[in-house]
């Protein structure tokens, strides 16, 4: 792998998100996270040879993106009416993008649709495990963690993964675990002994558990 040109960051996926909203006109949930929070990449394994080739090898990622971002903003009902992504026109000015040739073998411009529309429709991806909607991939991710040293309040606003506090109010992931350290301050403030919890929360512990306290 080519750690400069293969990971890319992960809020990147936005305009698929987007797309996808568009197309079956639901929620999508979106990683729109600062592009210094994370990064990764798709891994497809080639079933025979089980060799992972990042989907930055085949695919000019970069144009694509910005093809499905425009595409995602001119949504009309009849694309919105197709049952399939493939069944769709639009979808082949992104075939441009696509070289089948340096792809692993039996992956298809059609499959490598049928894919990006198994792994966000549940239900196309249990019933296509015969291979009609599915590939054999593997995401990649790795997170840059903050600390007191780095801490970098542009990259919190953006944040996408929240510790929720028993009295209802939402951390960002970083500064619960670094930075202020909020989560000093929470346990400190709603911890609770396990006797007190059996007596609140009315359990009736096994009877390890009793001895183990005991």
């Amino acid at each position: 792998m080519d750690p400069y040109n293969d990971w890319f960051p992960l809020s990147s996926v936005t305009p698929f998100s987007k797309l996808i909203a568009a197309v079956e006109q639901r929620g999508v949930p979106t990683i729109s996270a600062h592009p210094h929070c994370s990064s990764g990449t798709y891994m497809f394994v080639d079933e025979k040879s089980r060799k992972a080739i990042p989907v930055t090898q085949f695919v000019d990622y970069p144009a694509m993106i910005q093809d499905i971002e425009k595409l995602a903003q001119k949504v009309d009902k009849s694309f919105i009416k197709s049952k399939y992504y493939h069944g769709v026109s639009a979808w082949a000015s992104l075939k441009r993008h696509f070289h089948e040739e340096l792809a692993p073998p039996g992956l298809t411009f059609e499959k490598f649709l049928n894919t990006i529309q198994g792994m966000t429709n549940k239900k196309l991806g249990r019933e296509g495990m015969d291979g009609t909607f599915t590939y054999r991939t593997l995401l990649v991710a790795a997170m840059h963690f903050m600390d007191h040293y780095n801490f970098d309040v542009e990259r919190v606003k953006r944040c996408v993964i929240h510790y929720a506090a028993p009295d209802g109010k939402l951390y960002p992931f970083c500064t619960y675990n670094s930075g202020p350290t909020y989560r000093t301050k929470i346990e400190k403030q709603f911890s609770m002994p396990f006797e007190k919890q059996l007596e609140r929360f009315k359990f009736t512990p096994i009877a390890g558990v009793k001895k183990a306290q005991a």
